[in-house]
């Protein structure tokens, strides 16, 4: 049976519980539409039915109203009004408040990712460039390698990235002697976080990508066109 919902789908909602909803049904929606592109009859009306019992449950426990499943003998009968129900709650909640979302998981496009790791070489020069003992700049270069972890990974935690190279960049401000020396690498990083973020507001959209997503070898270093589409 098709996992519909993961743990950590669950990780990252917004604060308010119906859009919470909103979100992890769009999540749902998006696996069943990959699920029933590969399967035929009557593997789909079991998915259909799964889908449709998920959404339920959770419309129940986020006290989304108007959510129900019908009594009625075709599945897909039963599906098209669970869909109008669904679409006719979220107007609803959209027209009450828009939602709050969390500085949460994104998929890098790649030629962000190939700037960003481009730009920690010249973090790790200016780490190796500090007077400071062996062992904090040890612990710095760890730092750096825990960015670059996240910054790899199919879907990044921007806020766990950030926590990392603001270590780094707390350290490297008080070391150097002028803003000139030290800046612009970490400056240009957020600037290239910030506009992926702003640009992956669709959650349906997160996942049909991160569940494509394969790393590939980094592309030809593209700074300036770190917003650009893959």
């Amino acid at each position: 049976m098709l996992e519909i919902l993961k743990e950590e789908d669950f990780a990252e909602l917004p604060e308010q519980a119906a859009h919470k909803w909103i979100q992890l049904e769009a999540v749902a929606r998006s696996r069943l539409d990959i699920a029933l592109s590969k399967v035929g009859k009557p593997a789909d009306e079991q998915l259909i039915l799964h889908y449709m019992s998920v959404v339920k449950k959770l419309a129940d426990k986020y006290a989304v109203q108007g959510i129900a499943i019908s009594s009625e003998t075709s599945v897909r009968g039963s599906f098209e009004k669970f869909l109008l129900s669904v679409v006719t709650a979220k107007a609803g909640i959209w027209s009450d408040e828009p939602a709050t979302f969390p500085f949460g998981r994104i998929t890098l496009a790649l030629s962000a990712k190939s700037a960003i790791l481009d730009l920690t070489t010249q973090i790790e020069i200016r780490i190796d460039s500090l007077s400071l003992n062996e062992t904090r700049k040890t612990a710095l270069h760890k730092c750096l390698e825990d960015f670059r972890r996240e910054i790899n990974q199919p879907r990044t935690r921007v806020g766990a990235a950030l926590a990392s190279l603001s270590q780094i960049a707390g350290v490297i401000a008080l070391s150097v002697t002028t803003l000139a020396e030290g800046p612009d690498a970490y400056s240009t990083i957020m600037q290239i976080l910030g506009a992926q973020q702003a640009s992956q507001s669709n959650p349906s959209l997160l996942l049909i990508e991160s569940e494509k997503l394969r790393l590939l070898p980094a592309p030809p270093k593209q700074i300036e066109n770190f917003a650009a589409k893959d």
